[in-house]
């Protein structure tokens, strides 16, 4: 399984607005966000699903064009999310690989939790 194998969708979870920063009203100041892979096994059909979530700040800049609290829409917050987010080391496509290997984790886990009914002593004192 790849990168290219997983289809991905953002979405925003909660936003935290400027009430008034002295030129504008409800100025979106965070943004809580979520980054959804989604894997079908080729083979049994299986859907496997995994997330990772962060949160944004933004930077306000007036002259960029405001955009009225009432007139946005989550593609253009996430827009803004993924423009500040790969300014930075740990962007979308490194969001995109950690995915990527809970995915696989998933899938094929490194660990695995056995329940006490299945610990060997447990079996064994049940069977005398």
């Amino acid at each position: 399984m790849t990168i290219n194998d997983i289809q991905f969708v953002m979405k925003v979870r909660r936003l935290q607005v400027n009430p008034d920063n002295g030129t504008k009203e409800n100025v979106v100041h965070r943004v809580d966000w979520a980054l959804f892979g989604s894997y079908i096994d080729p083979v049994t059909g299986q859907e496997h699903i995994a997330s990772v979530e962060d949160v944004t700040t933004l930077k306000f800049i007036d002259a960029a064009g405001y955009i009225p609290f009432e007139n946005l829409d989550e593609e253009t917050l996430l827009t803004w999310v993924q423009a500040r987010e790969n300014q930075r080391t740990r962007n979308i496509e490194w969001r995109k690989g950690k995915v990527l290997d809970l995915l696989k984790e998933k899938i094929k886990p490194t660990n695995v939790s056995i329940e006490p009914d299945n610990l060997p002593w447990i079996q064994q004192n049940s069977n005398q």
